[in-house]
């Protein structure tokens, strides 16, 4: 049950990017999900993190990538990243 996606409240708002959900956020819209880097670097101190029972959610991700060639220093970054080593 924890998996199972939150129903969206009424009304929704939505925007074709991030920055424009932090801007709408910061006008007094309501709320959104942004990364936190993000509400660090450009949300001027207008805006706060709420404290909601089930969240930050967690997303289970798959990385893939082709068996004939071996990773690069980025593509090592990222599953190292990604696997929270």
């Amino acid at each position: 049950m924890a998996d199972a996606p939150m129903p969206p409240a009424r009304p929704v708002w939505s925007a074709p990017s991030y920055l424009m959900l932090l801007e709408m956020a910061s006008l007094g819209f309501g709320w959104t999900e942004l990364p936190r880097w993000m509400v660090q670097r450009f949300g001027q101190a207008r805006l706060r993190e709420l404290d909601v029972p089930g969240w930050p959610r967690h997303i289970k991700v798959d990385a893939v990538w082709s068996a004939r060639r071996t990773l690069g220093p980025a593509g090592a970054w990222l599953l190292h990243s990604l696997a929270g080593v």
